[in-house]
């Protein structure tokens, strides 16, 4: 997150979550979806250097992690709606981290 969005090794980004205790979760689309993956890897692309969002509060000029995803995938409408935090992701660690702002 301090250096914003970067490309990554996946041997060195799996090795930094092992390093701190940290799980990873990966997805996979479903095969229909799959044609949409270089037009993502093209948008992802258009975001390098975007500094991350933690405050996960909905901004242009920041991202955070599944705002990421929804972004590169949007053209494609694997969402049946835009992701929004403060509906689906809040959780009480984050609650807990706006109260104390």
């Amino acid at each position: 997150p301090k250096k914003g969005t970067i490309k990554e090794n996946l041997k060195e980004f799996v090795k930094s979550y092992k390093r701190n205790n940290q799980k990873i979760i990966a997805f996979r689309l479903k095969k229909e979806f799959q044609n949409c993956i270089p037009e993502a890897i093209e948008k992802a692309n258009q975001f390098l250097g975007t500094p991350y969002n933690d405050l996960y509060i909905l901004s242009e000029n920041q991202l955070y992690c599944s705002d990421f995803i929804e972004k590169v995938y949007r053209n494609c409408s694997i969402f049946e709606k835009k992701m929004n935090i403060g509906f689906n992701f809040m959780n009480l660690k984050i609650q807990k981290y706006h109260k104390e702002i």
